[in-house]
């Protein structure tokens, strides 16, 4: 299960990198700045989704540093496209990001 964090955001000017931005974003932060973001009415559906989105983001970041360091097994290796393609999938359906036809011409 996720790790929940208590970090609180720091507030940001336009200035600040996005990388920086989305590292100080913990669970907490980041369940309720999606389910904000998010056309959803049904609050509990917005933030199931959200609350999964954010555990596989946290998914993520544990194994980044693994992978960099080509520390990682073969089921981890095969994990991250399905995790990166299940995340992108909560996204559309909590309704913060959509797919286009163009991603998918070749």
């Amino acid at each position: 299960m996720a790790k929940k964090t208590n970090h609180t955001a720091k507030a940001k000017t336009s200035d600040d990198h996005p990388a920086e931005l989305r590292a100080e974003l913990g669970y907490d932060e980041l369940v309720d700045a999606l389910i904000a973001e998010s056309p959803i009415k049904k609050a509990q559906t917005a933030r199931l989704l959200a609350e999964c989105v954010a555990s596989m983001r946290l998914q993520l970041q544990q194994m980044r540093p693994r992978q960099e360091a080509d520390d990682l097994k073969g089921d981890e290796v095969r994990a991250l496209p399905a995790l990166a393609s299940n995340m992108r999938r909560l996204l559309e359906s909590l309704g913060t990001t959509r797919h286009g036809d163009e991603d998918w011409e070749f």
